[in-house]
């Protein structure tokens, strides 16, 4: 049994370049994936699911179907929905159409009833702790987005300078009278609105988590489990094909009496040519057993091959069956010839298995490479012994899980079966190359006709009826003989793939429990990279002492390692066994930008690379395709040519050193029917793009002065400073604009009547 995935590095390197793509399906993996008639309240779970996985956009399109299919108004939807649109964003980030539904959603949970089902519907009843949760990101986002000189979070509920308190610590006692699972979610999604309210990443509770993700069970744990996310799923097994129906027998004993009666008709054609001879019979027998001799020697030693080639054709379906083998010098001339002549290629099926054989193959290669019995052979000797094993292993799989599915769905079997060749001994010898096996056919086969021809000649001379019959009695012997002994083969063949599939059945139901019980879920592999980042930020600021007060903003950008594992669940991020980290961290003196190459599953990195630049050295930021020829995007010349087209975020500055992040494009992770515009953009959020282009193209533009002008734009939008009838409202001070009471008359009023997903005014993606 494979109890582990410690060669999950096989997967990566040379495997037809780019390393590999691993395409959950349904069958290990908890997916965000919806039924159709799914209630309003399982919407709504899928969609809180989804936030706490990082993906904040499907979070909130669940959340607001949860709305269109008539789910409850209850405190607990519309906080939720508040989560959505503010989950690890900084105020700055949210544009005027997201501000309006925010105080819609907010206004919502101080509205609707309270979750206790037998408290009054405007009483003080708050089991889950929602609407205080509430009320703490509306202080929170107001002292955020207030100019401190203004009174910032020290006023926002009318006791912080009163008590004394410094800017954010009175948030913190409310914070912490919040039940734990509020407190948990307030701690996670609205961290960037804390670091925006005491302009610091170094909150306690911040740290907390982190040094709690640091211990040495932790790591652990997750360096044993995540590599399973990056495992491929085990294909379903395939059966082996039977055997052909035929009327030779297949059995030993069967094929014995065929073969004896095909030796007595070769017997007696010989016998009849010898006493038709007369005189001359002496001579042609010698003459026979001179060319027969070395004929049968040639057969018997290259003969076993070619009865197998012969036998794997039975098997296989008449477009995939093999040519005669070639010698490399011969395949090569060959090739050249059908480039030159212009011969049509082969079939979409052919291309397909062909690719998948390919694939297998070097999968095999690295599997069995990484089990070579440690003190045994050394690795040349090692791969020159197991040829002939992982040759047939890589047929034999190809032929019957080609069709099912991608190669790397049966790595687990590559791993099964190399550790039998190495803890099982006793390998077979490696054979003669094919084209040699079937050089020495031939050239029995050819000395076997010249002996054969040497009574039938002379016989043919002297009684033409007789030769006819030796040689009609000679030719059914031969073809008996070559088809039961390429009977025999395919029987014995097909009976030990029936054996291998009883074993590959018991280990495939043992690997996909072991999978089942340990392979960790997306959410919380996204969890464990998303501890990792902060981790690492906090590392940063630390190590260059940076003060306490005076971070403006930050972010982190994530791309693909070369050649890394990629993976992914349908409508899930993508993730890489390596990822390159980009973290900028914007101060008010400037931008650091620090960038690491992170192994996922241990978080060992290759060194951190500091790079430092005043706002006033962005010189422009661009989104474009990396393929893109010069002029085509009118932004200059286009960086070097690549294997692939796809998109890069350039960040250029002033003194020509380019800061370049690949965006994730998917070639390796895209099934039959995929939405690519909408794995785009899954991309973009999770990678970080999405918000680091907007910030890093507002300071391009703009300068750091930006933050101020975002803020400005937001209070208004938020707050609707321009407004005397706050109070009016509640007693808040503050009042949504006319868009946001479209959206609350929509939620409250008309909700219930629309169609089940329809979008919802006021519920605007970001523009």
């Amino acid at each position: 049994m494979i109890t582990d995935n410690s060669g999950i590095g096989a997967l990566n390197g040379d495997i037809t370049q780019g390393g590999v793509g691993v395409l959950h399906g349904d069958q290990y993996v908890n997916q965000y994936v919806l039924d159709p008639t799914a209630s309003p309240e399982r919407v709504f779970a899928e969609g809180m699911r989804c936030l706490n996985a990082g993906l904040r956009e499907r979070a909130r399109h669940l959340v607001e179907i949860a709305f269109g299919r008539g789910h409850r108004h209850s405190r607990e939807l519309f906080y939720g929905w508040a989560l959505t649109i503010i989950s690890r964003r900084s105020p700055e980030d949210l544009t005027d159409e997201e501000w309006h539904p925010l105080r819609t959603a907010l206004d919502g949970v101080r509205r609707s009833a309270p979750e206790a089902s037998n408290g009054p519907a405007d009483g003080p009843a708050d089991e889950g702790g929602y609407a205080e949760a509430a009320a703490l990101i509306d202080d929170l986002l107001t002292a955020a987005i207030t100019p401190r000189d203004a009174g910032g979070s020290a006023d926002a509920d009318g006791s912080g300078d009163a008590a004394g308190e410094p800017r954010g610590a009175v948030f913190e006692l409310r914070m912490a009278a919040l039940p734990p699972a509020r407190r948990a979610e307030m701690a996670d999604h609205l961290r960037k609105v804390w670091e925006s309210v005491e302009r610091s990443v170094l909150s306690s509770v911040e740290s907390a988590e982190i040094d709690a993700s640091l211990t040495p069970e932790a790591r652990g744990e997750r360096a044993a489990r995540l590599p399973l996310f990056f495992t491929p799923d085990p294909l379903p097994l395939v059966e082996p094909p039977p055997v052909k129906e035929s009327a030779l027998p297949g059995d030993r004993s069967g094929a014995a009496t065929v073969l004896g009666i095909a030796g007595a008709f070769f017997v007696a054609g010989l016998v009849l040519a010898l006493s038709e001879l007369a005189e001359l019979a002496a001579p042609v027998l010698v003459l026979l057993l001179v060319f027969a001799t070395p004929a049968v020697v040639l057969l018997s030693v290259g003969g076993r091959g070619e009865l197998r080639r012969r036998a794997r054709q039975r098997r296989r379906p008449p477009w995939l069956r093999e040519g005669r083998p070639l010698s490399p010098e011969k395949a090569r001339r060959r090739e050249m010839a059908d480039q030159e002549s212009g011969a049509s290629p082969p079939a979409s099926e052919a291309l397909a298995f062909h690719a998948f054989r390919a694939r297998l193959a070097v999968l095999a290669a690295a599997r069995f490479a990484e089990k070579r019995p440690a003190g045994g052979q050394d690795p040349d000797t090692w791969r020159f012994v197991t040829a002939q094993l992982r040759s047939e292993l890589v047929e034999r799989l190809s032929v019957r899980y080609w069709r099912t599915g991608q190669p790397e769905g049966l790595d687990w079997l590559l791993q099964l079966r190399a550790g039998q060749a190495a803890h099982g001994g006793n390998l077979p010898p490696a054979p003669r190359p094919a084209y040699q096996q079937w050089a020495w056919v031939r050239l029995g086969l050819i000395l076997l006709a010249v002996a054969l021809a040497v009574p039938v000649l002379p016989l043919a001379v002297v009684a033409p009826p007789m030769a006819l019959l030796v040689l009609l009695l000679w030719g059914a012997s031969v073809w008996t003989a070559l088809s039961v002994g390429v009977r025999l083969v395919e029987v014995g063949m097909a009976a030990r793939e029936m054996a291998d599939f009883a074993d590959e059945g018991r280990a495939h139901a043992e690997w996909s429990a072991f999978l089942r019980a340990n392979r960790p879920g997306d959410e919380l592999v996204g969890r464990w990279i998303d501890l990792e980042q902060r981790a690492m930020l906090r590392d940063v600021l630390r190590d260059h002492r940076m003060r306490h007060h005076g971070i403006l903003f930050t972010f982190s950008l994530l791309e693909p390692a070369p050649d890394c594992v990629r993976a992914k669940v349908p409508f899930g991020p993508p993730r890489y066994s390596r990822y390159g980290l980009r973290l900028f961290v914007l101060t008010m003196a400037g931008v650091w930008v620090c960038s690491w190459e992170i192994d996922a599953a241990t978080a060992v990195h290759d060194g951190r690379r500091d790079f430092v630049f005043r706002f006033d050295s962005i010189s422009s930021v661009v989104l474009q395709t990396a393929a893109a020829r010069a002029g085509s995007t009118g932004l200059g010349t286009a960086p070097e040519p690549r294997a692939r087209t796809g998109e890069v975020l350039r960040l250029v500055l002033n003194n020509r050193e380019d800061l370049e992040v690949r965006i994730e494009d998917h070639h390796q992770l895209v099934a039959a029917g995929a939405d690519l515009g909408q794995l785009r953009e899954v991309a973009l959020e999770t990678s970080g793009v999405t918000a680091g282009f907007r910030v890093l193209a507002a300071l391009a533009t703009e300068g750091e002065g930006w933050f101020d002008v975002r803020r400005a734009q937001s209070r208004q939008a938020f707050l609707d400073e321009d407004e005397d009838e706050g109070e009016a409202e509640g007693g808040t001070g503050r009042r949504p604009g006319p868009e946001a009471g479209a959206a609350a008359r929509e939620a409250f009023g008309a909700g219930a009547r629309q169609a089940p997903g329809a979008s919802k005014a006021g519920m605007t993606e970001p523009s």
